[in-house]
């Protein structure tokens, strides 16, 4: 930067700095405005699709259609870690907590159940960043009669999703 001292820099450097911190306030302004727009519309939108009774409708512009997802997230790590632990030791050494017909071995419920209090605070699983894994989970939905698995939580959405035509 040939033609300047470094004393005009430092000034320059804190106007620009300045400037950028003015613009951003007065984009988020901008933004927060249009956000409120946008759920008016989307309010609007979903209200005349359940009027019409149907799930999309097109326009010139686009086409706007409401979309089922589903969400999995981890309530309570604790009870999660418990779920983790107690899976593994009963898939790994069921034999020493039950019979061979599932019956629990003498004791056997309560040394799981000490084991896994042991191992979930261990602090092992401290080293881990804990998520769950939603196809995972839904099928041990699937599998377990609608139940999830301890510790986590399972949301179905309907969102409206709005796409530009072409």
């Amino acid at each position: 930067m040939a033609g300047i001292t470094v004393k005009q820099a430092v000034g320059t450097f804190i106007a620009i700095r300045a400037e950028i911190a003015k613009r951003d306030a007065a984009l988020k302004k901008w933004k927060a405005e249009q956000k409120v727009s946008l759920d008016k519309l989307e309010k609007f939108i979903r209200k005349n699709l359940k009027v019409l009774d149907v799930t999309s409708i097109g326009a010139e512009s686009g086409t706007a259609f409401e979309s089922e997802k589903d969400f999995v997230s981890i309530a309570d790590k604790d009870e999660f870690k418990k779920f983790l632990v107690t899976q593994m030791l009963l898939s790994f050494q069921s034999h020493m907590y039950k019979t061979t017909d599932g019956e629990w071995q003498p004791g056997g419920e309560q040394d799981l159940n000490d084991n896994v209090q042991h191992i979930a605070d261990s602090g092992t699983f401290d080293l881990l960043t804990l998520s769950a894994n939603k196809t995972n989970c839904k099928t041990y939905m699937e599998k377990n009669k609608g139940l999830m698995p301890a510790g986590i939580k399972y949301v179905k959405e309907t969102s409206l999703q709005v796409r530009k035509g072409k």
